[in-house]
């Protein structure tokens, strides 16, 4: 009984109710469709009934908050944005274990890949460098059997027209015999290469046989230049062609009768005074006046310094008298032509001596190809290597 006097008295709420907005008034919807707030819930001034926006929640037991209280904000679940289509979509990428197995294994693969087709490459070109190099050695040996042959004949024309005879004592007579057959020989010579293998066919050369290659471009450098002697010698031959035929047998035997035609004589030069001089055939003289030409006739006189002197008659200061001179040695000598006979021997001299620099300048160049070149070695090296049969499987080194 105490505790029912002491309960307070129930207050009206009408009033406050009608203060905040809370009072029920005619049965109609509120504007725009809104749902009012269920029982006991306060919604706060001006609302019209409708949740704010941001979330608060107003005080349960319409009770009111004092003034400046601002109720907590409870976080709403965040609500996602409604799709936007962007066109169509990029496949999502795998991710994960499975991914990484997959990447490992397609790494592994290409390594794999590559790998063995380097190697197959590799045994593919290997294989054609060696049948290359087969092909190759047979077309230099065979240019090698062609001009092996050319040096070997130069060597036996040169021996046989030697500058020196068989007692080693020097040759002073000229023959064109040798020029004319080496040209012919060198004429060979002129379309030599050198080897089309040197890089390839060096490697796969043996260690003993890798010298020839090196030997062999010394050996066609050795060529072109005896053709260019050769051709060089046969260019001053043609040049010196009368010169060189004074030193010929048949040049020697023509001066020498040029010069049997040749005398000398004794004259009057004065009172108490005689002089020698060269009874030259073309000054000589016949008839009884001694100024006809003689032709084939014999000499009757010799016209010196435009004074006609006879072998016979005629006044006695005007005689020409025959005289022998072969025992003054080097005079007789040098005063056995006239000057025109005497200026072809010298120029033949010299011909001959530079035609002898040219011949021992071949014959070097013989001799370099025997001892540097050694062209029987080479052929024998690239003939070992041109006589193998071509590779017809992969070879690997």
């Amino acid at each position: 009984m105490s505790d029912k006097l002491k309960k307070p008295p129930v207050r009206d709420i009408s009033d406050l109710k009608a203060k905040l907005g809370l009072a029920k008034g005619p049965s109609k919807q509120a504007p725009g469709g809104a749902v009012p707030p269920p029982a006991g819930v306060v919604a706060p001034p001006g609302a019209g009934g409708v949740v704010p926006p941001s979330g608060v929640v107003p005080p349960a037991g319409g009770i009111v908050p004092p003034a400046g209280y601002r109720p907590p904000v409870q976080r709403q679940p965040q609500q996602q944005a409604a799709p936007v289509d962007e066109g169509p979509m990029e496949p999502i990428a795998m991710h994960g274990n499975k991914q990484l197995i997959l990447n490992i294994a397609f790494g592994v693969g290409a390594v794999v890949a590559f790998f063995g087709g380097c190697q197959c490459g590799k045994m593919v070109l290997i294989r054609g460098w060696v049948n290359k190099v087969t092909t190759d050695c047979q077309k230099i040996t065979k240019t090698l059997k062609k001009v092996n042959r050319v040096v070997r004949r130069m060597q036996a024309i040169d021996n046989t027209y030697g500058l020196v005879d068989k007692r080693g004592r020097p040759v002073k007579e000229y023959s064109p015999e040798f020029g004319n057959k080496a040209i012919k020989l060198v004429s060979d010579l002129a379309n030599i290469k050198e080897a089309e293998v040197f890089g390839i066919f060096y490697n796969l050369l043996e260690a003993k046989d890798r010298p020839v290659v090196g030997r062999l471009f010394i050996y066609f450098a050795a060529l072109r230049r005896l053709r260019y002697q050769v051709v060089s010698l046969r260019k001053f031959e043609a040049a010196q062609a009368e010169m060189l035929l004074v030193m010929t047998k048949e040049g020697g035997q023509a001066v020498s009768k040029e010069m049997g035609k040749v005398a000398f004589g004794v004259y009057s030069a004065g009172p108490g005074q005689v002089a020698l001089t060269l009874l030259d055939p073309k000054n000589a003289v016949c008839g009884k006046k001694l100024n006809e030409p003689c032709g084939k006739k014999a000499p009757q006189g010799y016209k010196i310094n435009d004074v006609s002197y006879a072998f016979k008659g005629g006044k006695p200061e005007q005689r020409l008298t025959r005289v022998n001179v072969g025992a003054m040695g080097g005079l007789a000598k040098c005063m056995t032509s006239n000057s025109a006979i005497q200026q072809r021997i010298w120029f033949g001299h010299a011909a001959w001596s530079m035609y002898r620099m040219y011949r021992m300048a071949i014959t070097k160049t013989l001799h370099d190809i025997q001892d540097q070149a050694k062209p029987s070695e080479i052929y024998k090296v690239y003939n070992r290597y041109a006589s193998r049969k071509k590779v017809n499987h992969y070879v690997i080194f």
